[in-house]
């Protein structure tokens, strides 16, 4: 698998996450970011990404972050975070391997960067 501070393309974590069942996609983008763009749609894989906030719409860090990870995520399972460019989920990752998630990778290019991005990619996705 990966290792902690790896990166991946988003055509890589697709394939993770359909050959691994384990593996998570966390997008960490704002609640009015997937309301207006958008989010990773794993259906067809048997799985639905996990939305966390990182970041609120109103640019304030959202201080339950890691608490909500923890409720929704296990600590060994590899982890995919995605955002819109990589900047946040880049700080994600941080905060995530920090308090104790072993196996975090995040998602080059995020959701909308030309090649490599989720949505550019030609990956899945619903409103």
């Amino acid at each position: 698998m990966f290792e902690p501070e790896k990166t991946a393309l988003a055509s890589d974590v697709y394939d993770s996450l359909t050959t691994d069942e384990t593996a998570m996609l966390l997008d960490c983008r704002a609640r009015s970011e997937w309301e207006a763009d958008g989010v990773p749609d794993l259906s067809a894989i048997g799985k639905s990404p996990v939305l966390i906030e990182l970041v609120r719409s109103d640019g304030s860090l959202n201080q339950q972050f890691l608490s909500e990870a923890a409720e929704m995520l296990a600590l060994d399972a590899p982890l995919f975070v995605i955002c819109k460019s990589g900047a946040r989920s880049n700080k994600a990752c941080e905060f995530l391997r920090k308090s104790g998630f072993e196996i975090v990778c995040n998602v080059t290019g995020g959701w909308e960067a030309a090649p490599d991005g989720w949505k550019t990619a030609g990956l899945p996705w619903s409103i």
